[in-house]
């Protein structure tokens, strides 16, 4: 069976995923100062992207809404200690829930107003630090608006 050089670096970095990134860390302005020379050399790949971009539109879209929900349910888990539940009312519903900072917050000044998924890889990516909590888009609301949520109080 002959492989395309494709194929052989797909592969390759299947096999071998860290040492591609070690790499990849190491070279990358020299990656990117590279890739900036071959577009430029090759500006007729702007248009041939942009049409397989156009072509390719639904599939990337449904990647993406995959790749999203994967993260957040990744975050959701390692803040909720596997439950995936509001702390606040326990409901379980993925598309309610949503993260919380809790009141002062260390991490709070750090994350510049992030939200969504770019929030969510913020939490990922420096290892789910401490201070932010799961809760529904409910509980999250009235905790901001009010500073309570209706749940815990009690009707005497």
């Amino acid at each position: 069976m002959v492989m395309t050089k494709s194929e052989i670096m797909k592969r390759y970095h299947k096999r071998h995923p860290n040492k591609w990134r070690e790499w990849y860390d190491k070279n990358k302005e020299r990656v990117t100062t590279y890739k900036k020379i071959y577009r430029q050399a090759h500006p007729e790949l702007k248009e041939k992207h942009k049409i397989w971009y156009q072509n390719n539109l639904h599939t990337i879209r449904a990647k993406n809404k995959k790749r999203i929900r994967k993260i957040k349910i990744e975050v959701l888990n390692s803040y909720s200690n596997g439950l995936m539940q509001c702390q606040c009312c326990k409901e379980k519903i993925i598309e309610f829930l949503t993260i919380d900072h809790l009141p002062n917050a260390p991490h709070k000044r750090n994350n510049k107003n992030r939200s969504g998924t770019e929030f969510y890889s913020w939490l990922k990516k420096h290892n789910y630090p401490e201070g932010f909590r799961v809760l529904c888009m409910n509980c999250n609301f009235s905790y901001g608006k009010y500073g309570y949520c209706p749940h815990t109080i009690t009707i005497v």
